[in-house]
This record gives structure tokens, C-alpha cells and sequence, in this order.
């Protein structure tokens, strides 16, 4: 297990831009199914451009960055990229308005993570 590996304590609590991320998506799972496809796609794709511009990389992450990196997982967000294309095609105006506005609100939420994380 990752977390014993690298002694990380799986009791520890919270911290608030995680709470703040993970309410944020709850609060989607309430909206629209273009603005869910914008945003999953918005998510995946910031983990896969992160760890791609990140290469080359040095231990302990040179696992995460192969995976999230990875050609396989980029032809993934494309993928995803282009159902959210389709999904937004069929939205009304104010869906399209809500899943552009999702976009900068991921960007906020994923900041504060990737901050946080290397805060820690």
C-alpha cells in the first residue's frame, strides 16, 4: 500500500481545500449532465497536463507521472473531451454558461489542492 510505503497516516483530517473540492463536486452531481461532462474532463484533464509537463521527474513520483502522464491516459482525456464537445452541443445556453463557469471553478478548487498538497 502507497501509504504505508511512504508512511503517510491515513487518519489525519482534512484539510480545507480538499473538503472545499470534494463539496464542490457533490454540488455538481446536482447539475446538468453537460456541465458533469465539463467538469469530470476538466478534472482529469488538469491531473494529465500536470504530470505530463512535469517530465522528467524524479522518485517518488515518477509512478504517477508515467500513469497521469502517460500517452494512454491523454488519449483518455481527449476522449472525454470530445463527449463533453458533444454533450455541450445538445445544452441550452445557461448549461453552456454553467459548464464554462465550472471550468474556472475546477481550476480554483485543483490551485488550492495542488497548494495544499505541496504545503503540506
Amino acid at each position: 500500500m502507497v501509504s504505508v510505503k511512504r508512511s503517510i497516516s491515513l487518519d489525519a483530517a482534512k484539510q480545507q481545500p480538499n473538503t472545499d473540492f470534494c463539496n464542490y463536486m457533490h454540488a455538481v452531481a446536482q447539475q446538468s449532465y453537460a456541465v458533469q461532462a465539463v467538469v469530470f474532463w476538466s478534472i482529469e484533464q488538469a491531473y494529465c497536463q500536470a504530470w505530463r509537463n512535469a517530465m522528467p521527474i524524479a522518485e517518488p513520483y515518477r509512478e504517477s507521472a508515467d500513469r497521469w502522464g502517460s500517452d494512454a491516459f491523454h488519449q483518455y482525456c481527449q476522449l472525454l473531451e470530445r463527449q463533453a464537445d458533444a454533450a455541450l452541443q445538445h445544452a441550452s445556453k445557461e448549461e453552456q454558461q454553467a459548464a464554462a463557469d465550472a471550468c474556472g471553478h475546477v481550476a480554483k478548487h485543483e490551485q488550492a489542492f495542488w497548494q495544499m498538497a505541496f504545503e503540506g
